[in-house]
Protein backbone atom coordinates (compact mmCIF):
# COMPACT_ATOMS: atom_id res chain seq x y z
CA UNK A 1 0.00 0.00 0.00
CA UNK A 2 1.25 3.34 -0.80
CA UNK A 3 1.10 5.77 1.87
CA UNK A 4 1.78 9.18 0.21
CA UNK A 5 -1.24 8.33 -2.01
CA UNK A 6 -3.57 6.93 0.62
CA UNK A 7 -2.81 10.15 2.66
CA UNK A 8 -3.40 12.29 -0.40
CA UNK A 9 -6.47 11.11 -0.85
CA UNK A 10 -8.13 10.94 2.47
CA UNK A 11 -6.33 14.58 3.61
CA UNK A 12 -8.49 15.43 -0.02
CA UNK A 13 -11.38 13.76 1.47
CA UNK A 14 -10.87 15.48 5.19
CA UNK A 15 -10.03 18.91 3.83
CA UNK A 16 -13.52 18.93 2.38
CA UNK A 17 -15.24 17.30 5.67
CA UNK A 18 -13.50 20.11 8.10
CA UNK A 19 -13.90 22.97 5.20
CA UNK A 20 -17.57 22.88 4.91
CA UNK A 21 -18.03 22.09 9.01
CA UNK A 22 -15.47 25.04 9.32
CA UNK A 23 -17.94 27.26 6.73
CA UNK A 24 -21.23 26.20 8.37
CA UNK A 25 -19.87 27.68 11.62
CA UNK A 26 -18.67 30.73 11.03
CA UNK A 27 -21.95 31.34 8.68
CA UNK A 28 -24.20 30.46 11.73
CA UNK A 29 -21.47 32.25 13.94
CA UNK A 30 -21.76 35.68 11.85
CA UNK A 31 -25.89 35.18 11.53
CA UNK A 32 -26.72 33.92 15.18
CA UNK A 33 -24.28 35.79 17.24
CA UNK A 34 -22.89 34.07 20.70
CA UNK A 35 -25.86 33.15 22.61
CA UNK A 36 -28.15 31.49 19.91
CA UNK A 37 -24.80 29.84 18.25
CA UNK A 38 -24.25 28.18 22.12
CA UNK A 39 -28.01 26.99 21.55
CA UNK A 40 -26.81 25.44 18.22
CA UNK A 41 -23.60 24.04 19.89
CA UNK A 42 -25.30 22.41 22.46
CA UNK A 43 -27.76 20.63 21.19
CA UNK A 44 -24.99 19.37 18.14
CA UNK A 45 -22.59 18.37 21.30
CA UNK A 46 -25.14 16.13 22.36
CA UNK A 47 -26.15 14.31 19.41
CA UNK A 48 -22.12 13.99 19.18
CA UNK A 49 -21.98 12.32 22.61
CA UNK A 50 -25.30 10.21 21.83
CA UNK A 51 -23.46 8.90 18.73
CA UNK A 52 -20.14 8.41 20.31
CA UNK A 53 -22.30 6.17 23.14
CA UNK A 54 -23.70 4.27 19.79
CA UNK A 55 -19.75 3.53 18.60
CA UNK A 56 -18.44 3.29 21.89
CA UNK A 57 -14.96 3.05 20.70
CA UNK A 58 -15.13 -0.06 18.13
CA UNK A 59 -14.33 2.13 14.85
CA UNK A 60 -10.66 2.74 16.81
CA UNK A 61 -9.55 -1.07 16.11
CA UNK A 62 -11.11 -1.21 12.27
CA UNK A 63 -8.03 -0.59 10.77
CA UNK A 64 -5.61 -2.39 12.64
CA UNK A 65 -7.97 -5.71 12.35
CA UNK A 66 -8.90 -5.30 8.62
CA UNK A 67 -5.44 -5.30 7.55
CA UNK A 68 -4.69 -8.33 10.39
CA UNK A 69 -7.67 -10.40 8.98
CA UNK A 70 -6.36 -10.70 5.57
CA UNK A 71 -8.74 -12.88 3.38
CA UNK A 72 -11.21 -12.74 6.39
CA UNK A 73 -11.77 -9.23 6.32
CA UNK A 74 -14.79 -9.47 4.57
CA UNK A 75 -16.34 -11.40 7.40
CA UNK A 76 -14.91 -9.47 9.84
CA UNK A 77 -16.60 -6.36 8.92
CA UNK A 78 -19.84 -8.42 8.72
CA UNK A 79 -19.41 -9.36 12.44
CA UNK A 80 -18.18 -5.15 12.88
CA UNK A 81 -20.94 -4.42 10.93
CA UNK A 82 -23.56 -6.36 12.70
CA UNK A 83 -22.33 -5.35 15.94
CA UNK A 84 -22.45 -1.79 15.31
CA UNK A 85 -26.16 -1.94 14.18
CA UNK A 86 -26.66 -3.94 17.68
CA UNK A 87 -24.91 -1.16 19.71
CA UNK A 88 -26.59 1.93 17.65
CA UNK A 89 -30.41 -0.26 18.04
CA UNK A 90 -29.68 -0.35 21.74
CA UNK A 91 -28.99 3.01 22.23
CA UNK A 92 -31.97 4.33 20.19
CA UNK A 93 -34.68 4.41 23.75
CA UNK A 94 -32.22 6.00 26.16
CA UNK A 95 -31.21 8.47 23.68
CA UNK A 96 -35.20 9.63 22.94
CA UNK A 97 -34.51 10.04 27.23
CA UNK A 98 -31.79 11.92 27.71
CA UNK A 99 -32.46 14.46 24.72
CA UNK A 100 -36.66 14.36 26.49
CA UNK A 101 -35.09 15.15 29.79
CA UNK A 102 -32.19 17.73 29.29
CA UNK A 103 -32.57 18.64 25.14
CA UNK A 104 -33.45 22.25 24.23
CA UNK A 105 -37.30 22.19 24.13
CA UNK A 106 -37.49 24.22 21.00
CA UNK A 107 -35.45 21.46 19.24
CA UNK A 108 -36.70 18.20 20.66
CA UNK A 109 -38.54 17.41 17.12
CA UNK A 110 -34.85 16.87 15.18
CA UNK A 111 -33.49 15.61 18.31
CA UNK A 112 -35.71 12.93 19.02
CA UNK A 113 -35.03 11.92 15.33
CA UNK A 114 -31.30 12.04 15.47
CA UNK A 115 -32.14 9.71 18.48
CA UNK A 116 -33.99 6.86 16.23
CA UNK A 117 -31.15 7.81 13.28
CA UNK A 118 -28.42 7.11 15.61
CA UNK A 119 -26.93 4.12 14.02
CA UNK A 120 -26.49 6.04 10.57
CA UNK A 121 -24.99 9.43 12.28
CA UNK A 122 -22.79 7.69 14.17
CA UNK A 123 -21.46 5.63 11.31
CA UNK A 124 -18.03 7.72 10.32
CA UNK A 125 -16.21 4.16 9.87
CA UNK A 126 -15.63 4.02 6.21
CA UNK A 127 -11.96 5.70 5.50
CA UNK A 128 -10.12 2.52 6.86
CA UNK A 129 -12.34 0.28 5.03
CA UNK A 130 -11.50 2.42 1.68
CA UNK A 131 -8.23 2.43 2.01
CA UNK A 132 -7.60 -1.72 2.96
CA UNK A 133 -10.07 -2.22 -0.03
CA UNK A 134 -7.21 0.43 -2.00
CA UNK A 135 -9.99 2.71 -3.25
CA UNK A 136 -8.83 5.19 -0.77
CA UNK A 137 -10.70 8.15 -2.96
CA UNK A 138 -13.74 7.06 -2.43
CA UNK A 139 -13.40 8.91 0.75
CA UNK A 140 -13.51 12.44 -1.07
CA UNK A 141 -16.29 11.33 -3.19
CA UNK A 142 -18.50 10.85 0.11
CA UNK A 143 -16.92 14.15 1.77
CA UNK A 144 -18.05 15.78 -1.13
CA UNK A 145 -21.31 14.94 -0.89
CA UNK A 146 -21.24 15.68 2.53
CA UNK A 147 -20.11 18.93 2.43
CA UNK A 148 -22.41 19.99 -0.32
CA UNK A 149 -25.64 18.96 1.72
CA UNK A 150 -23.94 20.38 4.82
CA UNK A 151 -23.29 23.97 3.21
CA UNK A 152 -26.70 24.23 1.04
CA UNK A 153 -28.83 23.01 3.34
CA UNK A 154 -27.90 25.50 6.00
CA UNK A 155 -26.96 28.33 3.92
CA UNK A 156 -30.95 27.79 2.83
CA UNK A 157 -31.72 27.71 6.58
CA UNK A 158 -30.04 31.00 6.66
CA UNK A 159 -31.88 32.65 4.19
CA UNK A 160 -35.16 30.94 4.34
CA UNK A 161 -36.34 30.38 7.09
CA UNK A 162 -37.35 32.10 10.49
CA UNK A 163 -35.78 29.60 13.13
CA UNK A 164 -32.02 29.07 11.85
CA UNK A 165 -31.32 26.83 14.79
CA UNK A 166 -33.96 24.79 14.22
CA UNK A 167 -33.54 24.14 10.55
CA UNK A 168 -29.81 24.24 10.93
CA UNK A 169 -30.37 21.58 13.46
CA UNK A 170 -32.57 19.38 10.47
CA UNK A 171 -29.94 20.00 7.74
CA UNK A 172 -27.49 18.71 10.65
CA UNK A 173 -28.85 15.47 11.23
CA UNK A 174 -29.86 14.83 7.15
CA UNK A 175 -25.91 15.11 6.32
CA UNK A 176 -24.95 12.62 8.83
CA UNK A 177 -27.23 10.64 7.83
CA UNK A 178 -26.45 10.71 4.04
CA UNK A 179 -22.96 10.20 5.10
CA UNK A 180 -23.27 6.89 7.01
CA UNK A 181 -26.10 5.06 4.79
CA UNK A 182 -24.06 6.29 1.35
CA UNK A 183 -20.41 5.28 3.05
CA UNK A 184 -22.33 1.79 3.87
CA UNK A 185 -23.40 1.18 0.72
CA UNK A 186 -20.11 1.77 -0.72
CA UNK A 187 -18.14 -0.29 1.51
CA UNK A 188 -20.66 -3.18 1.21
CA UNK A 189 -20.00 -3.17 -2.60
CA UNK A 190 -16.00 -2.89 -2.21
CA UNK A 191 -16.09 -6.22 0.59
CA UNK A 192 -18.95 -7.46 0.37
CA UNK A 193 -19.75 -8.24 3.56
CA UNK A 194 -22.62 -10.91 4.20
CA UNK A 195 -24.69 -10.08 7.14
CA UNK A 196 -26.71 -12.73 7.64
CA UNK A 197 -22.74 -14.81 8.12
CA UNK A 198 -21.99 -12.49 10.84
CA UNK A 199 -21.83 -14.66 14.16
CA UNK A 200 -22.05 -14.17 18.03
CA UNK A 201 -18.20 -15.41 18.57
CA UNK A 202 -16.81 -12.94 15.95
CA UNK A 203 -18.69 -10.16 17.40
CA UNK A 204 -17.46 -11.22 20.83
CA UNK A 205 -13.95 -11.49 19.48
CA UNK A 206 -14.50 -7.67 18.69
CA UNK A 207 -15.81 -6.62 22.16
CA UNK A 208 -12.92 -8.42 23.58
CA UNK A 209 -10.87 -6.62 21.90
CA UNK A 210 -12.35 -3.46 22.07
CA UNK A 211 -13.58 -3.00 25.42
CA UNK A 212 -11.03 -0.90 26.70
CA UNK A 213 -11.52 1.45 23.59
CA UNK A 214 -15.17 1.40 24.21
CA UNK A 215 -14.76 2.85 28.06
CA UNK A 216 -11.64 4.84 26.67
CA UNK A 217 -13.62 6.18 23.87
CA UNK A 218 -16.44 6.87 26.28
CA UNK A 219 -14.47 9.09 28.84
CA UNK A 220 -12.38 10.52 25.98
CA UNK A 221 -15.50 12.15 24.28
CA UNK A 222 -16.91 13.07 27.57
CA UNK A 223 -13.65 15.23 28.29
CA UNK A 224 -13.96 16.45 25.12
CA UNK A 225 -17.44 17.65 25.47
CA UNK A 226 -17.95 18.06 29.01
CA UNK A 227 -16.46 21.57 28.87
CA UNK A 228 -19.66 22.98 26.74
CA UNK A 229 -21.91 21.34 29.15
CA UNK A 230 -20.22 23.10 32.29
CA UNK A 231 -19.74 26.54 30.92
CA UNK A 232 -23.82 26.14 30.26
CA UNK A 233 -24.43 25.50 33.64
CA UNK A 234 -21.64 27.68 35.36
CA UNK A 235 -21.65 30.84 32.66
CA UNK A 236 -24.55 32.02 29.93
CA UNK A 237 -24.91 30.31 26.45
CA UNK A 238 -22.60 33.56 25.30
CA UNK A 239 -19.89 31.67 26.56
CA UNK A 240 -20.60 28.25 25.47
CA UNK A 241 -20.30 30.59 21.69
CA UNK A 242 -17.19 32.26 22.06
CA UNK A 243 -15.35 29.52 23.43
CA UNK A 244 -16.63 27.11 20.92
CA UNK A 245 -15.34 29.43 18.28
CA UNK A 246 -11.99 29.09 19.89
CA UNK A 247 -12.23 24.92 19.81
CA UNK A 248 -13.11 24.83 16.64
CA UNK A 249 -9.27 25.49 15.29
CA UNK A 250 -8.66 23.00 17.73
CA UNK A 251 -11.11 20.56 15.96
CA UNK A 252 -9.89 21.30 12.88
CA UNK A 253 -6.47 20.58 13.62
CA UNK A 254 -7.34 17.40 15.05
CA UNK A 255 -9.10 16.29 11.93
CA UNK A 256 -6.24 16.84 9.89
CA UNK A 257 -4.54 14.74 12.40
CA UNK A 258 -6.64 12.29 12.29
CA UNK A 259 -6.55 12.14 8.73
CA UNK A 260 -3.09 11.21 8.61
CA UNK A 261 -2.74 9.00 11.42
CA UNK A 262 -5.57 7.01 9.95
CA UNK A 263 -3.81 5.57 7.05
CA UNK A 264 -0.39 5.69 9.29
CA UNK A 265 -2.12 2.58 11.29
CA UNK A 266 -1.92 0.37 8.76
CA UNK A 267 1.90 0.91 7.83
CA UNK A 268 2.45 0.88 11.99
CA UNK A 269 0.99 -2.27 11.91
CA UNK A 270 2.92 -4.06 9.53
CA UNK A 271 6.40 -2.17 10.98
CA UNK A 272 5.28 -4.38 14.46
CA UNK A 273 4.82 -7.74 12.95
CA UNK A 274 7.73 -7.23 10.91
CA UNK A 275 10.39 -5.40 12.96
CA UNK A 276 10.46 -3.46 15.99
CA UNK A 277 13.53 -1.55 15.51
CA UNK A 278 11.79 -0.34 12.31
CA UNK A 279 9.10 0.51 13.97
CA UNK A 280 11.25 2.80 16.36
CA UNK A 281 13.10 4.53 13.99
CA UNK A 282 9.78 5.24 11.48
CA UNK A 283 7.71 6.47 14.99
CA UNK A 284 10.60 8.93 15.99
CA UNK A 285 11.09 10.48 12.37
CA UNK A 286 7.15 11.06 12.35
CA UNK A 287 7.56 12.37 16.46
CA UNK A 288 10.19 15.04 15.54
CA UNK A 289 8.56 16.39 12.81
CA UNK A 290 4.61 16.17 14.77
CA UNK A 291 6.64 18.03 17.37
CA UNK A 292 7.97 20.56 15.40
CA UNK A 293 4.82 21.91 13.56
CA UNK A 294 2.71 21.52 16.31
CA UNK A 295 4.90 23.74 18.78
CA UNK A 296 5.07 26.33 16.14
CA UNK A 297 1.67 26.67 15.96
CA UNK A 298 1.41 26.86 19.83
CA UNK A 299 4.32 29.17 20.63
CA UNK A 300 3.36 31.65 17.35
CA UNK A 301 -0.09 31.47 18.05
CA UNK A 302 -0.39 34.92 20.05
CA UNK A 303 0.58 36.80 17.32
CA UNK A 304 -2.51 36.17 15.10
CA UNK A 305 -4.81 34.67 17.49
CA UNK A 306 -7.26 37.99 18.14
CA UNK A 307 -7.31 39.00 14.97
CA UNK A 308 -7.97 35.76 13.43
CA UNK A 309 -11.23 35.21 15.89
CA UNK A 310 -11.88 39.02 15.28
CA UNK A 311 -11.56 38.45 11.44
CA UNK A 312 -13.68 35.06 10.96
CA UNK A 313 -16.50 35.07 13.37
CA UNK A 314 -16.76 38.54 14.40
CA UNK A 315 -16.00 41.46 17.36
CA UNK A 316 -18.20 39.58 19.52
CA UNK A 317 -15.81 36.50 19.40
CA UNK A 318 -12.66 38.38 20.17
CA UNK A 319 -12.93 38.09 23.56
CA UNK A 320 -11.93 33.97 23.12
CA UNK A 321 -8.16 35.05 22.03
CA UNK A 322 -6.45 33.83 25.35
CA UNK A 323 -8.64 31.06 25.82
CA UNK A 324 -7.58 30.14 22.04
CA UNK A 325 -3.91 31.07 22.66
CA UNK A 326 -3.95 28.26 25.51
CA UNK A 327 -6.09 25.83 23.21
CA UNK A 328 -3.21 25.88 20.89
CA UNK A 329 -0.64 24.01 23.43
CA UNK A 330 -3.21 21.71 23.66
CA UNK A 331 -3.45 20.68 20.13
CA UNK A 332 0.67 20.06 20.20
CA UNK A 333 0.33 18.00 23.11
CA UNK A 334 -2.68 16.28 21.39
CA UNK A 335 -1.26 15.77 18.39
CA UNK A 336 2.05 14.18 19.84
CA UNK A 337 -0.13 11.90 22.05
CA UNK A 338 -2.36 10.85 19.27
CA UNK A 339 0.99 9.70 17.36
CA UNK A 340 1.72 7.79 20.89
CA UNK A 341 -0.89 6.31 20.83
CA UNK A 342 -1.24 4.95 17.17
CA UNK A 343 1.88 3.36 18.12
CA UNK A 344 0.98 1.67 21.02
CA UNK A 345 -2.14 0.36 19.88
CA UNK A 346 0.04 -2.18 16.87
CA UNK A 347 2.58 -3.42 19.90
CA UNK A 348 1.16 -3.69 23.30
CA UNK A 349 -1.65 -4.12 25.13
CA UNK A 350 -3.94 -0.84 25.28
CA UNK A 351 -6.48 -1.97 28.29
CA UNK A 352 -4.94 0.76 30.01
CA UNK A 353 -7.07 3.25 27.76
CA UNK A 354 -10.19 2.93 30.02
CA UNK A 355 -8.17 4.42 33.34
CA UNK A 356 -6.46 6.79 31.77
CA UNK A 357 -9.05 8.29 30.21
CA UNK A 358 -10.94 8.19 33.27
CA UNK A 359 -7.96 9.84 34.76
CA UNK A 360 -8.05 12.88 32.04
CA UNK A 361 -12.04 12.94 32.39
CA UNK A 362 -11.96 13.23 36.40
CA UNK A 363 -8.68 16.22 35.52
CA UNK A 364 -11.09 18.17 33.28
CA UNK A 365 -14.52 18.28 35.23
CA UNK A 366 -12.85 19.37 38.73
CA UNK A 367 -10.47 22.25 36.75
CA UNK A 368 -13.58 23.01 34.96
CA UNK A 369 -15.50 23.36 38.29
CA UNK A 370 -12.67 25.49 40.13
CA UNK A 371 -11.39 27.51 37.31
CA UNK A 372 -14.48 28.40 35.07
CA UNK A 373 -16.49 31.02 38.09
CA UNK A 374 -12.95 32.28 38.40
CA UNK A 375 -11.22 32.61 34.62
CA UNK A 376 -14.76 32.16 32.70
CA UNK A 377 -14.02 30.22 29.50
CA UNK A 378 -10.29 30.46 29.77
CA UNK A 379 -10.47 28.43 32.87
CA UNK A 380 -12.49 26.03 30.62
CA UNK A 381 -9.29 25.95 27.92
CA UNK A 382 -6.70 25.49 30.71
CA UNK A 383 -8.72 22.53 32.12
CA UNK A 384 -8.79 20.67 29.08
CA UNK A 385 -4.87 21.43 28.83
CA UNK A 386 -4.91 20.05 32.15
CA UNK A 387 -6.40 16.87 31.33
CA UNK A 388 -4.65 16.26 27.85
CA UNK A 389 -1.44 16.25 29.63
CA UNK A 390 -2.72 13.65 31.91
CA UNK A 391 -3.64 11.38 29.77
CA UNK A 392 -0.19 12.16 27.51
CA UNK A 393 1.97 11.64 30.35
CA UNK A 394 0.84 8.10 31.38
CA UNK A 395 0.87 6.77 27.16
CA UNK A 396 4.89 8.27 27.26
CA UNK A 397 5.21 5.71 29.73
CA UNK A 398 4.26 2.71 28.00
CA UNK A 399 5.65 3.70 24.81
CA UNK A 400 8.75 4.00 26.35
CA UNK A 401 7.94 0.45 27.94
CA UNK A 402 7.17 -1.32 24.77
CA UNK A 403 9.79 0.34 22.36
CA UNK A 404 12.57 1.56 24.94
CA UNK A 405 13.78 5.10 24.83
CA UNK A 406 12.89 5.94 21.06
CA UNK A 407 12.43 9.64 21.62
CA UNK A 408 16.07 11.43 20.81
CA UNK A 409 16.56 13.57 24.21
CA UNK A 410 18.92 16.13 22.65
CA UNK A 411 16.82 16.86 20.16
CA UNK A 412 13.95 17.95 22.56
CA UNK A 413 15.90 19.71 24.86
CA UNK A 414 16.67 21.95 21.70
CA UNK A 415 12.99 22.35 20.22
CA UNK A 416 12.52 23.08 24.25
CA UNK A 417 15.61 26.03 24.03
CA UNK A 418 13.98 26.97 20.58
CA UNK A 419 10.48 27.69 21.82
CA UNK A 420 11.51 29.57 24.70
CA UNK A 421 13.59 31.80 22.76
CA UNK A 422 11.00 32.55 20.31
CA UNK A 423 8.07 32.96 22.86
CA UNK A 424 10.31 35.36 24.17
CA UNK A 425 10.12 37.36 21.18
CA UNK A 426 6.33 36.70 20.66
CA UNK A 427 5.77 38.17 24.19
CA UNK A 428 7.95 41.21 23.98
CA UNK A 429 7.09 44.09 26.24
CA UNK A 430 7.96 46.77 23.17
CA UNK A 431 3.87 48.40 22.62
CA UNK A 432 3.19 46.80 19.00
CA UNK A 433 0.41 44.48 18.16
CA UNK A 434 1.46 41.58 18.38
CA UNK A 435 1.13 40.14 14.80
CA UNK A 436 3.88 42.19 13.77
CA UNK A 437 6.24 39.96 15.89
CA UNK A 438 4.31 37.08 14.10
CA UNK A 439 7.75 37.15 11.19
CA UNK A 440 10.63 37.80 13.67
CA UNK A 441 9.16 35.12 15.96
CA UNK A 442 9.53 32.54 13.24
CA UNK A 443 12.43 33.37 11.98
CA UNK A 444 14.03 32.75 15.60
CA UNK A 445 12.08 29.62 15.60
CA UNK A 446 13.18 28.10 12.56
CA UNK A 447 16.36 29.89 12.14
CA UNK A 448 17.50 28.67 15.12
CA UNK A 449 16.46 24.75 14.79
CA UNK A 450 18.49 24.93 11.21
CA UNK A 451 21.62 26.38 13.10
CA UNK A 452 21.26 23.69 15.72
CA UNK A 453 20.97 21.21 12.95
CA UNK A 454 17.77 20.14 14.60
CA UNK A 455 15.12 20.42 11.79
CA UNK A 456 13.31 17.41 11.23
CA UNK A 457 13.90 15.13 7.53
CA UNK A 458 10.67 13.79 5.84
CA UNK A 459 8.76 11.63 7.81
CA UNK A 460 6.95 9.80 5.19
CA UNK A 461 10.46 9.01 3.34
CA UNK A 462 11.82 7.68 6.62
CA UNK A 463 8.49 5.21 6.75
CA UNK A 464 8.89 4.31 3.41
CA UNK A 465 12.36 3.40 4.08
CA UNK A 466 12.02 1.03 6.84
CA UNK A 467 8.87 -0.11 5.50
CA UNK A 468 10.87 -1.53 2.44
CA UNK A 469 13.94 -2.99 4.40
CA UNK A 470 11.18 -4.61 6.65
CA UNK A 471 9.92 -6.46 3.92
CA UNK A 472 13.31 -7.03 1.69
CA UNK A 473 14.10 -11.30 2.11
CA UNK A 474 17.36 -12.05 3.81
CA UNK A 475 20.17 -12.86 1.50
CA UNK A 476 21.54 -16.10 1.41
CA UNK A 477 25.16 -16.43 3.55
Amino acid sequence: MNYTVSLSAQALARIVYVASGAAVFVLLARVLGPSRLGEYVLATNLITVLAALADLGSTAILARDLVASGAGRSAFLADFLALRLIMGLAMTVPAMVVVAVIGPGDLLLPLLAASVLLPLIAARFFDPVFQVAERSWLSLVLSTGYAVLMSAGTTAAVFLTEDVVFWGMIVYIAAGVFYGATGLLMAWHLMRPQLQSASRTGMWTIVGTAWPFCLGSLFAMLTARVDVFLIEVLGTSAMVGQYNAAFRFVDLGMAVVITVLTPLLTVLTRLAFADRASLGRAFDAMMCFVATGATAIAVLAPTLTAVVLKLVYGPQFEIAAPTLNVLAWKFQVAFINLLMFATLMTVASIRFTWWTSALALCANVIANIVLIPQLGILGAGVASLASELVQTGVDLVFVIAALGRVLTAGWWKKLAFVSLCASAVVHAPIGLDRIWLLAPAALVFFGLLYIMKAIPSNPLRVVQAEVSASTQPIAAP
